[in-house]
């Protein structure tokens, strides 16, 4: 009964398909019970030594709090936080309008911000995404770099100056739990020492990348990719556990299926799959995608000089070392896209570009092994100016969204101790953050209608610019609109 009015009625149809994958998906279970137990252990134990304090970890976690902490909710951000984050941690779990709900990052923002909601900090809906950035350099602190001050140094640098990564790096998406898994999944295929097992390492990679499938689909771009690299690395153990390779994946296939599961039984898969913003395409020809996963990375990647940069360092260690392999990185999403006709946003392309990022300082440690360690105090000078030249073109040329966060920071000097009404057709790339920010901030506002009486001094936020008795205060762009603050005077 609750259930239903929260959501509305379950499509029995949908439930009927659901109800024999849980029962196949618990066979499996059972008659791997013991190894999924021990499973567990082997995830902690790879996971150990991202726990620890590095400093340099610490330095980019300060960063990304002070992003967190100044900037308000960026469009998407708010209309993560409206529809998934301030709700029911069942809403979120049930319900896919859009692609915007990431639903794994929306279950821990959820849980963040109604624990801590009360500080009404945007910072809060961002923790679970900073987290995973902080974890993402500890991994490669140690996996990576093996605490190399000088290639841990040159990765926060690259970081730093990727500003479409530092712009969701600390966003309330699902993207930094992407970025994550995927740096993750390339540790355990390559330098992973502690992990001795083909079994062990295919478990782990399935395991962390239904995690990411459970944030968003869109890591099926990055997934299939990786775990293509995995398995051609390891083709010889392919031959000899292709039955285990075979279950293993039905396995985690169906525990994808399970997690989306809610949504389909109460709001059908076509919302996951059909739609508006992940429709097919008419044509799509091979031309048309190779030109847009070279944009899409050349853009993910900070640029075209770090693009650039970047790559042709991997490509002369892949000529060097000969592992042509690493190109299945690059074909498998254009493949992908001509098999469902799709030219995804650019930065679902993110996780990919940051694998490459780390591959090519791998390789560059690899390939210099001797590198002479110098003073910290001049890495820490080196950082502190890249840090200082980052903010400045940071602010200055806003990436992911963030151009919105600017606006309402500039409006909401107008909104504080004072009643105020948003008319219903405000642009909406700026009502929906602006609707945010005073959720947030717990300031009374009313959605204007016919019957609505406007108060003497009250503020009101609209786009129509000519209203009688209002008083322009101040006006922002909004794409290619604008909307307006004004002061109501009779």
């Amino acid at each position: 009964m609750i259930f239903q009015l929260l959501f509305g009625n379950p499509n029995h149809k949908n439930l009927y398909f659901i109800l024999p994958i849980l029962f196949f998906w618990l066979i499996l279970l059972s008659f791997n019970k013991k190894s999924f137990l021990s499973f567990f252990s082997k995830i902690l134990f790879f996971l150990k030594d991202s726990f620890k304090f590095y400093w340099l970890s610490a330095i980019f976690l300060i960063v990304l709090l002070c992003y967190g902490f100044y900037l308000p909710l960026s469009y998407d951000e708010s209309y993560t936080f409206i529809q998934f984050v301030n709700r029911s941690i069942f809403y979120a779990t049930c319900t896919y309008p859009v692609p915007n709900n990431h639903v794994l990052h929306s279950i821990f923002s959820n849980i963040s911000w109604h624990i801590l909601g009360w500080t009404n900090l945007a910072l809060i809906v961002r923790i679970p995404s900073i987290l995973a950035s902080y974890l993402l350099m500890n991994i490669f602190i140690t996996k990576i770099s093996k605490n190399n001050l000088f290639y841990s140094g040159l990765f926060l640098i690259l970081l730093l100056f990727n500003f479409p990564y530092l712009a969701f790096s600390f966003q309330a998406r699902g993207y930094s739990f992407q970025i994550l898994i995927a740096v993750i999944t390339l540790v355990i295929i390559f330098k992973s020492s502690n992990i001795k097992t083909f079994k062990d390492k295919n478990n782990l990679i399935l395991f962390f990348s239904t995690l990411g499938l459970y944030t968003s689909p869109a890591y099926l771009y990055t997934f299939l990719p990786l775990y293509s690299l995995f398995l051609i690395i390891n083709k010889n153990f392919c031959l000899e556990f292709v039955k285990y390779i075979l279950k293993s994946g039905v396995f985690f296939t169906l525990t994808v299926i399970l997690l989306y599961a809610p949504i389909m039984i109460f709001r059908g898969y076509e919302s996951i799959i059909h739609n508006r913003y992940v429709a097919p395409l008419d044509h799509l020809s091979i031309h048309e995608a190779f030109n847009h996963i070279t944009i899409s990375f050349t853009e993910v990647l900070g640029g075209k000089i770090i693009s650039l940069l970047v790559l042709l360092l991997v490509v002369f260690y892949t000529i060097v070392k000969r592992r042509f392999v690493i190109l299945v990185l690059f074909l498998i999403p254009i493949i992908l896209m001509l098999v469902l006709k799709q030219t995804p946003f650019s930065r679902v392309f993110l996780p990919l570009a940051i694998v490459v990022v780390v591959l090519a300082i791998a390789d560059l440690k690899d390939g210099f092994k001797n590198t002479k360690q110098l003073n910290p105090m001049i890495y820490i000078l080196f950082i502190g100016v890249s840090i200082a030249i980052s903010t400045f073109l940071f602010f200055e040329n806003p990436n992911g969204g963030l151009e919105t966060s600017y606006r309402v920071k500039y409006l909401s000097k107008h909104f504080d101790n004072r009643d105020v009404y948003l008319t219903p057709n405000t642009h909406d790339y700026l009502k929906t953050p602006i609707e945010a920010y005073l959720q947030v901030n717990e300031i009374n506002y009313t959605l204007l209608n016919k019957d609505t009486k406007l108060k003497e001094g009250s503020i009101l936020i609209y786009s129509e610019k000519n209203i009688e008795n209002i008083k322009i205060l101040d006006s922002v762009p909004s794409l290619n609109k604008k909307v307006y603050v004004g002061k109501v005077v009779f």
